[in-house]
């Protein structure tokens, strides 16, 4: 390992040392009022020989080297602006500072941008980049609403976020990795309003580039000023239906001088709420258990807020230094009720009630230096990281039986405190050549957690410490990573090929198990063949990468879910390993289509088990089983009416196997060829130049996934926007017009089926007021240099 991070080192810097020759072309792209226009495609035609492409970085900046004498053609085009037909270039001597105006594509009505001329997609290199301004609802949206309108993407009531089925998702703001976990990620997307974000880029199965354990990878680039001055959006939702929730934000983006800052700051109060009916079969009578009906229901009342930090300051126009800072608190309480009727032989009421109070935060920052060697895009960049979080919890429990014959009420309480920590060094060198660029870099982080969960029994002299359920674990975790990766491009095709090559080493100490040690090195190659010409794009792409089973599932703490069914920990997990081939396809950027194969060995599932011949139910995670998984997604962007109706219908398709490793028996359904597949349909109805009428429809059908049936899936929104001035516009959306999310059966183990109907917080009614303002706008600054830093580290901690 160590001789692996020293050809790494010397790599880095032996890079740095190579000098450019021959001639240069190098300017800038800008729109019609001096404003930078990033991502811009320049395609440089010789009088002989290959056709040369590139884009323009976050500055606007481009530079075409190592050029001979001669006469050359050179187109620049976008997906927002019309493209800048070939002028002739007669090359005796290198150009510097050329500019390029660009004139938008958009045609203006009054208040509203009518957005026909733009494309959904692009695609570059190994990435999709998307242009949220597209669609529906990019007004009032925020950024989480908005990426369910992108092909590919769903998001479950839980606020996961999946991709192509997948929930192996890194999300990236600017570059950088936002170090939270769970439904903190969406938290913090909801705090970004749509229309703060100029691109979303979507790397799909990662790259070597990436950490192994991020699976796909979704970009958030927010728009940059290039004025000094400020632009600021306030935001505001109230959401109604059994209750009232609302969520607050505050959007500003800072240019003064060489200083630039991006700030979102929100406050969100909020309820979510669940009634459950169902039934518990047991195909054989076993001792002491009987056919179960039940009612359960659930309310959880969540506050608090969330901050997002972007500063960064330009030293000089190749070196920039940045902080980039996120966090977010929580306190929410939650109680939960399940009445169980036992039938025959046994005939009693069982009553459960939990009460949780929970507390937590937590907050990543990262300390980023970019320096530009040359004028050709190359970067380096070095990143310092910390992150820091907690959880604090208490859980009370109250049983009680009727009739209470041998059983009476039992009370507990459980005290779940739990505090962690990681540093992140990373450095990063792209460096770019005539045809070609090396993207090389090491990582290393080192993380703790602490966990001390405490149960008593609540007596009438006083609480009694349960051993059984108290524990106590710590868990260290330490990676070191390196990769390298060669892209190639030569006219319309390019290629892609690389590796990344990890080792994580990990120690579980807890009260139960004593020490358990994992160590483990994975290499993960990467490659992908592009072909791009006008009107047409694709990518044939393979990736790997590996999911890390996190802290919750490795801590062996006893969690239950009900009075017969509880969860808890593996400590001997192994990691998931993950292979991805894909082949993607842009048409004329508003028809996509994209097919791929994933490979899953050893994917870690909750496994439930029947205990002794009882009612009760232990879940576990396992590396249960591998997988054979296939997908394809369809999506078409139209205008019609003379543009009067705009949107995006798009269509998702998956089947899957499962294979079992010997240990885990496969049962039912999951012994066959699984498929589903979803339909969504977006769109925007210009009905006068201020006013739009926003409408979306979602469908998912039945889905078998392991030991889960799935039932259909409705859901449908519709809203209006008045647009009052450029300033003010106002939103009324009923959100769930019909939303049903059923599990019809869950099939835990053999001779065993729980089938239920679940009723969730649905026909809701939002309200929406965003207010912009800006100001100062004196002078056009010198641009800084790119901003593409990125922090892939990872911190579980639930």
């Amino acid at each position: 390992m160590k001789s692996v991070f020293h050809s790494i080192f010397l790599l880095l810097i032996s890079c740095s040392l190579f000098a450019q020759n021959k001639l240069s072309i190098q300017g800038k792209v800008t729109d019609i009022s001096g404003a930078v226009i990033p991502d811009a495609s320049l395609k440089l035609q010789p009088e002989k020989g290959q056709e040369l492409m590139i884009h323009s970085n976050a500055a606007g900046m481009f530079s075409f080297e190592n050029l001979s004498d001669g006469v050359y053609k050179l187109t620049v085009s976008h997906i927002a602006y019309q493209t800048v037909a070939s002028q002739t270039l007669t090359l005796k001597a290198s150009i510097t500072g050329m500019k390029i105006a660009m004139t938008p594509a958009t045609s203006q009505l009054k208040g509203v941008e009518v957005t026909s001329a733009r494309k959904l997609l692009t695609m570059q290199g190994d990435k999709l980049v998307y242009d949220p301004g597209v669609l529906p609802g990019a007004d009032n949206d925020n950024s989480i609403e908005i990426l369910k309108k992108i092909p590919g993407f769903w998001v479950e009531q839980n606020e996961d976020i999946r991709l192509n089925g997948s929930g192996d998702v890194t999300i990236l703001i600017n570059g950088v990795k936002q170090n939270l976990v769970g439904n903190q990620v969406a938290g913090l997307l909801k705090s970004i309003p749509a229309n703060a974000i100029s691109k979303i880029e979507v790397v799909t199965g990662g790259a070597a580039r990436y950490d192994a354990a991020g699976g796909s990878v979704i970009n958030f680039v927010l728009k940059q000023r290039t004025l000094d001055g400020y632009n600021i959006n306030f935001a505001n939702n109230v959401l109604i239906d059994r209750y009232v929730s609302n969520n607050h934000n505050l959007y500003a983006m800072l240019l003064t001088g060489k200083l630039q800052s991006s700030t979102s700051v929100s406050f969100a109060s909020n309820h979510s709420y669940y009634n459950e009916d169902g039934r518990i079969s047991y195909d054989q009578q076993h001792a002491n258990t009987a056919d179960i009906g039940y009612q359960r229901n659930s309310h959880t009342r969540s506050s608090g807020p969330a901050l997002y930090e972007n500063l960064s300051y330009a030293i000089s126009n190749k070196s920039k230094i940045m902080l980039d800072i996120s966090s977010t608190w929580k306190n929410s309480q939650s109680d939960f009720t399940d009445t169980s009727h036992f039938g025959a032989p046994l005939n009693y009421r069982q009553q459960y009630k939990r009460n949780d109070e929970i507390k937590n935060n937590l907050t990543s920052a990262n300390l980023i230096y970019q320096f530009r060697p040359d004028t050709a895009g190359s970067l380096l960049a070095v990143n310092y990281g910390y992150i820091n979080g907690y959880i604090r919890q208490r859980q009370d429990i109250e049983n009680s039986r009727s009739p209470a014959t041998g059983y009476g009420s039992i009370l507990q309480a459980g005290y779940l405190p739990l505090q962690g920590y990681q540093h992140i060094i990373k450095a990063d060198l792209e460096k770019n050549f005539r045809h070609w660029v090396l993207e090389t870099g090491v990582k290393y982080s080192a993380g703790r957690i602490d966990n001390n969960a405490r149960y008593d029994t609540i007596k009438p002299t006083g609480p009694v410490f349960d051993k059984q359920l108290s524990n106590t674990t710590s868990y260290d975790e330490k990676i070191s990573a390196a990769y390298a990766t060669l892209r190639y491009t030569r006219g319309r095709i390019g290629f892609i090929a690389g590796g990344r090559l990890e080792h994580t080493a990990t120690a579980t100490v807890n009260g139960m198990s004593g020490t358990i040690r994992q160590d483990y090195t994975n290499f993960l190659p990467n490659a992908a063949i592009t072909y791009q010409q006008p009107g047409y794009s694709g990518m044939l792409k393979l990736s790997a990468g590996l999911s890390r089973p996190d802290y919750q599932l490795l801590n062996d703490y006893r969690y239950y879910i009900s009075e017969y069914k509880y969860q808890e920990g593996n400590p001997f997990l192994k990691p998931s390993t993950r292979y991805t081939i894909s082949l993607e396809n842009n048409i004329a950027g508003f028809l996509t289509a994209n097919i791929g194969y994933i490979r899953l060995n050893d994917q870690v599932q909750l496994a439930g088990t029947q205990l002794n011949n009882s009612p009760y139910t232990a879940i576990r995670p396992e590396n249960a089983v591998n997988v054979n998984d296939y997908y394809i997604s369809l999506s078409a962007a139209y205008s019609l009416l003379q543009h009067k109706l705009e949107g995006n219908l798009n269509f998702y398709g998956e089947m899957f196997r499962y294979y079992s490793n010997g240990k885990f028996p496969l049962q039912g359904v999951n012994q066959d060829l699984s498929k589903y597949f979803t339909i969504s349909w977006s769109n925007n109805y210009f009905i006068t130049r201020k006013l739009v009428l926003e409408t979306s429809v979602f469908y998912r059908s039945t889905a078998y996934f392991y030991q889960i049936t799935q039932g259909d899936r409705w859901q449908a929104d519709a809203g209006l926007t008045y647009y009052l001035s450029k300033k003010w516009n106002f939103g009324a959306k009923y959100l769930d017009i019909f939303n049903t999310y059923e599990y019809r059966y869950t099939n835990f183990y053999d001779n065993y089926l729980n089938t239920y109907l679940r009723d969730l917080n649905v026909n809701r009614f939002r309200l929406t007021v965003n207010y912009r303002i800006s100001g100062g706008l004196k002078k056009v600054s010198k641009p800084a240099a790119d901003n593409n830093a990125e922090n892939m580290s990872r911190f579980q901690n639930q």
